[in-house]
């Protein structure tokens, strides 16, 4: 997950919790505060919390099971180098 996801998830669960606890803008609540209302932390940390458990799970898996080779599956073949065509064509 980058930053954009991050604010993204917190964000919805920020409206998400401003609604269910009735918490209008005009109120002026912090996000720390609307967190700590609800008992809860942000929802992107659950997140990321998760999935280093999903890795730590498939990297004790055989080396040779499905989820470890896609972990660690990287694509061959020739690479762009993403600079300009001369002119002329190719």
């Amino acid at each position: 997950m980058n930053k954009s996801d991050d604010k993204e998830i917190n964000v919805f669960q920020n409206k998400c919790l401003r609604k269910i606890l009735e918490v209008r803008w005009q109120d002026h609540v912090s996000t720390e505060e609307l967190l700590e209302r609800a008992e809860m932390e942000p929802l992107s940390r659950d997140v990321k919390r998760r999935r280093w458990k999903l890795i730590g799970h498939i990297l004790r898996k055989d080396k040779n099971s499905d989820d470890a080779i896609a972990l660690t599956w990287a694509p061959e073949g020739k690479e762009k180098d993403g600079g300009q065509k001369p002119p002329g064509g190719e």
